[in-house]
């Protein structure tokens, strides 16, 4: 349930930053450049 919990959370906050006008794409080239995030 928690993993759940987590991913409800990350939904949140990636309808947040499409109402700031920040695209998906941009997101997810900004992770893909962050040297402290996990690789896949």
């Amino acid at each position: 349930m928690r993993a759940f919990d987590e991913l409800r959370r990350l939904e949140m906050f990636f309808r947040e930053e499409i109402k700031r006008g920040c695209s998906i794409v941009d997101l997810y080239e900004l992770v893909q450049h962050a040297g402290n995030i996990l690789p896949r």
